[in-house]
């Protein structure tokens, strides 16, 4: 994985939304590319989100069921390449 960008959508002294960008987060099992946002939904514990959110963060998100989103930056790039 490459650098990771987070960013809280804040409600007054809650978090509503958290947006995560980051470059490369295509995940395969050998066979085929596993959805990153399925893989939590199905294993929370899994070892990969220790490289995208803290202890603190996962039980906040678990807490609070607080909705993430991931945004590949490099689909970002193109996009605003192609606008440009």
């Amino acid at each position: 994985m490459s650098e990771i960008f987070k960013v809280c959508h804040l409600n007054k002294d809650s978090i509503e939304k958290i947006l995560i960008f980051f470059g490369e987060h295509d995940l395969n099992d050998g066979k085929e590319k596993i959805d990153i946002t399925q893989l939590y939904s199905l294993e929370p514990e899994n070892p990969i989100f220790k490289k995208v959110f803290t202890n603190e963060e996962i039980k906040n998100i678990k807490d609070n069921n607080i909705p993430w989103l991931i945004i590949n930056l490099n689909k970002m790039k193109e996009i605003n390449t192609k606008i440009c």
